[in-house]
């Protein structure tokens, strides 16, 4: 049986063994982008069901979004939407837990952190859209979250007593410690290739920072809007996140947080999670019931 202790390390939730994951929905929307104004379609819920489905991403030609699944069973697995057709395909049907699913290698195929049996959290990779095939990536062990930088390095959110931010060089199977207390969210710049990531250290205020792969130096930007640790980028380099049912923006170079259109039509409930297709014509977000995950 999968271990839903792992699960809740996973997506850093307190609760005991036995307590309930929160009811989240995935929700797609258009982004539509005139000049430099923003607007957003009618929000469409994709999973529609009682239960755990989250952590959306986006195949490399916008064309579908991977998800995670959990069943009453407590097992998480891997589901494909495809935009287009509007049906869902389950991926992996396995004894262990799948989560943070990633197309990688060109979209031939998926990465993904897998609860094994002994409870260890490891990154595995899977052949697509056949997922028989799966390799162990070395040293990998206690992974929570991913970013993929390049072929050869990724980003990891490293599970402990204190949670850290690392790098896994593929070639070496070295890592290397950036930090500890980061944000479960990820990402590389488009333009200049910086990581962005959370820095949590101070209990009250989080701050969007960057770390540059060369000079190993880390910089803080801004502080985040309260509570507010997903994001996203448009290809422009342009970040967004949620706050309140509304999407907030940074521009490169940006000073400021501003509130972009309006909030999003048809979602009655709040967000968090948030990813954008590579086209820049999607969105993908996290509704939640209740208190926030």
């Amino acid at each position: 049986m999968k271990q839903l202790f792992h699960l809740l390390l996973v997506t850093i939730l307190h609760f005991s063994v036995n307590a309930q994951l929160p009811d989240t929905d995935i929700f797609l929307f258009k982004a539509i982008s005139s000049g430099k104004t923003h607007s957003f379609g009618n929000a469409q819920n994709i999973t529609n069901r009682v239960g755990y489905d989250n952590q959306p991403c986006f195949s490399l030609d916008s064309k579908e979004l991977l998800f995670v699944s959990v069943e009453d069973s407590g097992q998480s697995e891997i589901w494909k939407y495809s935009i287009k057709e509007k049906t869902k395909t389950r991926i992996t049907n396995t004894e262990e837990s799948e989560y943070s699913p990633t197309f990688t290698k060109g979209g031939t195929k998926i990465s993904t952190v897998r609860v094994d049996k002994d409870g260890g959290q490891r990154f595995y990779l899977l052949d697509f859209p056949e997922t028989t095939k799966t390799e162990y990536v070395k040293n990998s062990d206690s992974i929570g979250y991913s970013c993929w930088v390049n072929d050869s390095l990724i980003t990891m959110f490293v599970v402990e007593d204190t949670s850290s931010l690392q790098v896994l060089d593929l070639t070496t199977h070295t890592r290397t410690f950036v930090m500890n207390n980061p944000g479960r969210c990820m990402k590389v710049h488009p333009k200049n290739k910086l990581l962005y990531f959370i820095d949590k250290n101070d209990s009250t205020h989080w701050y969007l920072s960057t770390y540059n792969f060369k000079s190993k130096k880390i910089s803080r930007l801004i502080e985040t809007l309260p509570g507010s640790e997903d994001f996203a980028f448009f290809s422009d380099g342009t970040l967004i996140c949620g706050f309140k049912g509304g999407v907030f923006e940074l521009k490169s170079g940006g000073k400021a947080w501003e509130a972009i259109g309006k909030p999003i039509a048809s979602m009655e409930n709040d967000f968090y999670r948030i990813a954008i297709s590579p086209d820049d014509k999607f969105i993908a977000v996290v509704s939640f019931k209740g208190k926030k995950p």
